[in-house]
């Protein structure tokens, strides 16, 4: 099982994984960390790649990798030209975040609460692209994480990203 992020980042991983193993059968799904969980406790996945915290008792988990939030925004967006941004500045701005339950939200709203800043986004999306593209078009800020930026961005499209500075 995949979790959204893993979905992206490393496809490349399992297709050379199956050239290299062709035997082995490799199924896919693109859930939420929470559904995900619960296949690989009731033996409907053997392993799984989440972005969210593991929270059941009968799953052994082990960090594989870690990623750095950033805010994405159309290139002439006034916090655009910041090598960082604050989270009071990007709170200032009308935000385009991941759907509730994801991990990805669920950190970007911990980030906030942690900071003592209340956050209601204008749009949620099950799709990265869709936030990206969405902030590319000046309808707000986008606050990911930076490795699903980068892969969505090879194609060159006209977008600026930057780092958050976190408390």
């Amino acid at each position: 099982g995949v979790s959204s992020a893993a979905s992206d980042v490393y496809k490349r991983q399992v297709k050379t994984y199956q050239e290299q193993h062709p035997e082995i059968k490799i199924y896919v799904t693109i859930k939420n960390t929470g559904t995900i969980e619960q296949a690989v406790v009731d033996n409907q996945l053997d392993f799984a790649l989440v972005e969210g915290t593991v929270t059941h008792p009968e799953i052994i988990s082990e960090v594989f990798s870690a990623d750095t939030l950033c805010m994405v925004a159309a290139p002439g967006h006034p916090l655009a030209a910041n090598r960082t941004v604050t989270l009071a500045d990007a709170a200032s701005c009308p935000l385009l975040l991941r759907e509730p339950g994801s991990a990805g939200r669920e950190i970007v709203e911990s980030l906030f609460l942690s900071a003592g800043i209340q956050i209601t986004p204008v749009w949620e999306s099950v799709s990265t692209l869709a936030l990206i593209r969405a902030a590319q078009n000046g309808l707000g800020i986008a606050i990911l994480p930076e490795l699903l930026v980068r892969d969505a961005l090879k194609s060159g499209d006209p977008v600026s990203y930057t780092h958050l500075t976190l408390p």
